[in-house]
């Protein structure tokens, strides 16, 4: 059903509840959403930030093997 990853947003599980709550009438179960404007417009600003969600999620976990190995 939901073939299509649109951003990784980085934090902790206080920034995934709050996007939850935030997002809760667009909710269609579990981690999905319905894709809708307000939706669209944080998914919109979280890649201006961090960029191609791949790219970003690639960056990251290099990062935190990076900090584990030294």
């Amino acid at each position: 059903m939901h073939d299509e990853l649109l951003a990784f947003e980085p934090g902790d599980r206080h920034v995934e509840h709050a996007r939850h709550v935030e997002f809760a009438a667009l909710r269609e179960g579990g981690e999905w959403f319905t894709l809708a404007d307000p939706l669209v417009a944080h998914i919109d600003a979280v890649r201006g930030r961090v960029g191609e969600p791949w790219a970003a999620y690639d960056r990251w976990l290099g990062d935190a093997l990076r900090r584990l190995s030294s």
